[in-house]
């Protein structure tokens, strides 16, 4: 899919996320747009723009921005709930936050605190719960949303950076950005981390092969078998 976006500077979006500045644009209007994620109908896109200190939403049919979502600090990702009507978006800051958003009005409606820059926010099928990823921190948060509040906070390996869930939202695939051991030994490699969401245990810790650095992202297949 190629589209465009213009949100007082132009973004083109190749597929995912391929982005490329058209020429014209100048630099402090550049919003810096660092991830996307669909709304549950599929119309419209969330794009983190993150020197913009904001959320886009931006409706596919049109090629249009139809609302944003401002904060004070950077945003590192953003999560829909299942119905649409709420984003939760995470920030760039040491007392990081979990700010919450009304998508009909655009509203802040509250904030959740956090660790350490959270990133990959990830909410459950059923919309009652998210995990977020607090990088600096090392550890990964679980917050009932009904509630507001984070009910487990866990250690992670170094650096966790991206998740994912599986369909059936019990088991939450992590990826650590570097490795967590000394560089003096005969094997380095960033890991992947298993939780469980119910009991919010590690069920396993998966080195990846020897040299694996700097991860950025993991998904899962539409059949949970594999990420």
């Amino acid at each position: 899919m190629i589209t465009r976006i213009s949100a007082r500077g132009a973004i083109t979006i190749l597929a995912f996320f391929t982005l490329a500045i058209p020429f014209g644009v100048q630099a402090e209007d550049y919003l810096s747009p660092v991830g996307v994620t669909p709304d549950p109908n599929r119309e419209s896109l969330y794009i983190v723009c993150s020197t913009g200190n904001q959320i886009a939403r931006f409706d596919i049919k049109s090629e249009t921005t139809t609302q944003t979502f401002e904060l004070g600090n950077a945003p590192t990702g953003v999560a829909v709930s299942p119905d649409g009507g709420r984003i939760y978006v995470t920030d760039e800051s040491p007392d990081g936050k979990v700010w919450v958003f009304d998508t009909a009005s655009a509203n802040l409606i509250s904030h959740i605190s956090v660790g350490h820059t959270p990133v990959a926010p990830t909410i459950s099928p059923d919309g009652k719960k998210l995990t977020v990823c607090n990088r600096f921190d090392s550890s990964v948060s679980f917050i009932d949303l009904e509630t507001e509040r984070v009910i487990a906070t866990i250690p992670a390996a170094r650096e966790p950076i991206a998740a994912a869930l599986t369909p059936d939202g019990n088991t939450l695939i992590v990826a650590n950005h570097l490795p967590d051991g000394p560089a003096n030994t005969g094997m380095i490699s960033a890991k992947i981390q298993v939780f469980d969401t119910e009991s919010r245990r590690i069920l396993a810790t998966i080195p990846l092969p020897n040299g694996s650095t700097s991860l950025r992202g993991v998904c899962i297949s539409p059949d949970g078998r594999y990420a």
